[in-house]
């Protein structure tokens, strides 16, 4: 199998250091589908995820793991390919747009981001790929990664994030949270 581990992981681990304990870790194996994934993993698996993949604890750590061919963002949008390179562009957040492969041995092989370098260094959160499936837990968990991490909110994401405050409402928000 080849993993890659994606989004916030990498993020706290870059810019808070191990003194972070991680909620979950996402791990995309490129070279298996989620039916071959589920099958071996079944003595750490607690749930199937929302988007087909599976929910794993081992130990104090919980991992969301899935197929790159089943990435959610990859399966609607043909502008997209199914490719480790192209799995930064699928995170909503551009503090999250990073996948990093990782080798035999534990060791790190090719590091792809999509404008993850950029955020970090500016300090702040902002839209990536606007696109999913529940708009008011997008806004309010954007919110709260700015406020982990002390950053500012770029401008799309304080539009995206009024625009979901009115739309759907404030009580909306607060049932999310």
């Amino acid at each position: 199998w080849t993993p890659v581990i994606f989004g916030g992981f990498v993020r706290d681990l870059y810019v808070l250091g191990s003194r972070n304990y991680p909620r979950d870790v996402d791990v995309v194996i490129t070279n298996k589908n989620n039916l071959e994934i589920e099958p071996n993993l079944q003595s750490w698996m607690v749930r199937r995820t929302s988007l087909g993949g599976v929910h794993l604890q081992k130990g104090t750590w919980n991992f969301d793991v899935w197929g790159l061919e089943d990435t959610w963002a990859f399966q609607r949008h043909p502008t997209l390919f199914s490719s480790p390179s192209d799995l930064p562009k699928t995170t909503f957040l551009d503090v999250e747009a990073i996948a990093v492969e990782i080798l035999a041995g534990g060791r790190i092989g090719q590091i792809y981001q999509h404008g993850f370098f950029s955020a970090i260094e500016a300090k702040r959160v902002d839209l990536n790929w606007e696109e999913n499936g529940n708009r008011p837990l997008a806004a309010v968990r954007a919110l709260s990664i700015a406020l982990k991490l002390n950053f500012t909110l770029g401008h799309r994401l304080a539009g995206y994030v009024l625009e979901v405050a009115n739309s759907e409402g404030i009580p909306a928000l607060v049932d999310a949270q």
